[in-house]
């Protein structure tokens, strides 16, 4: 998330056991998403370039889980889990203003059962929440001022970094972690410069990284800004490793080797021949050793919502939807066939499957 917009969430319980409906989307063009639904029983169209709308009305702001039918939702007035065939809202202490979430990955002990959410409930009073064990608290942080929080990554419920914009934007950003009762300032020593906050992957406790207008790495001595990731504004980063990673901004896509920054050549899906003429890039994560990102493509004069898939410095564009109201907000994946995209505008939420590289 990267935008200082809450939305207004009806969390609602059950499904509708309709079936999909045909929009009348060509696979084969990738300016043409569609207008497909799915309702909350369905199954998106397994077709590559092809992604529906979920039923509206639950006004999505994040999305992350352990698998396709273990997914948790974060929105302005609470959490919603999906259990593959519907929605039920999650009771906790305060999630209004929640922004980001994370669940414990598979491979994690505490899959499908710890959480940790972060956002605002109120500008520049920021909000976290971690539930552990089945029992909810909400760490506070030492010296915040005025911020929002508006990212979270974790390798574990125990460790994590949280990613904070100020309010109303004239102060660096800054990354907090946990020591077990309260968030601390952890933040690279050069500062990112950007009331967006930083974008956060972690691969480990001593090898996480930070994009905003810098991009940074802390290994284990500690933070470092990486040569020659100064300019547009880098809005995410995501990848396999320290050695095979992206970095979006508002200006494109770059590939880090561990070594240099390569900019990435993004082509359509289904014409490896053109490109978009522009990329802003929101979000991104990974799934099945290919990185996601969510981002505004150019196209014509039109700028649409869609998904880039990259792998081995190289892009292929999807559309997600047409609408030139979407932005979106945040990806997840739970494989690489199976992506989840939420907007900014209207708090929707789109499921598909991407063209791949």
């Amino acid at each position: 998330m990267r935008r200082g917009l809450l939305l207004v969430v009806v969390l609602a319980c059950g499904g509708d056991d309709s079936a999909i409906s045909d929009g009348g989307a060509d696979a084969t063009n990738p300016n043409d998403a569609g207008t497909d639904t799915i309702s909350d029983s369905g199954i998106p169209n397994p077709n590559a370039g092809q992604f529906h709308q979920m039923e509206a009305g639950l006004g999505f702001h994040a999305l992350s889980g352990t698998s396709a039918s273990d997914v948790w939702a974060c929105a302005n007035n609470g959490i919603a889990y999906w259990d593959g065939g519907g929605w039920s809202p999650v009771t906790t202490l305060n999630s209004n203003g929640c922004v980001d979430i994370w669940a414990g990955p598979p491979s994690s002990p505490d899959a499908g059962d710890d959480l940790w959410v972060v956002g605002w409930v109120g500008l520049g009073a920021p909000y976290s929440g971690q539930r552990k064990g089945g029992v909810w608290k909400n760490p506070t942080p030492g010296d915040a001022g005025q911020l929002n929080f508006v990212n979270v990554e974790a390798t574990d419920i125990d460790h994590v970094w949280i990613s904070s914009s100020t309010y109303p934007g004239t102060a660096p950003s800054d990354i907090w972690t946990y020591d077990g009762q309260n968030l601390i300032k952890d933040s690279p020593p050069d500062g990112g410069n950007s009331n967006f906050g930083y974008g956060v992957r972690v691969f480990a406790q001593n090898d996480v990284w930070a994009a905003a207008d810098i991009v940074a790495h802390k290994g284990n001595a500690g933070w470092a800004t990486v040569a020659g990731s100064g300019g547009a504004l880098r809005m995410a980063v995501a990848g396999n490793s320290s050695s095979d990673l992206y970095v979006g901004s508002q200006g494109g896509i770059v590939y880090w080797d561990g070594q240099s920054f390569t900019p990435v050549t993004v082509t359509w899906g289904d014409d490896a021949g053109a490109a978009p003429q522009g990329i802003f890039v929101e979000d991104a994560t990974q799934s099945e050793g290919i990185t996601f990102m969510a981002a505004r493509l150019q196209s014509g004069t039109s700028n649409l919502t869609g998904v880039v898939a990259l792998k081995s410095g190289k892009g292929v564009a999807t559309v997600v939807t047409t609408s030139t109201n979407s932005i979106p907000r945040k990806i997840w994946a739970s494989s690489a066939t199976d992506i989840w995209i939420t907007d900014l505008s209207a708090g929707q939420l789109y499921r598909g499957s991407p063209y791949l590289p």
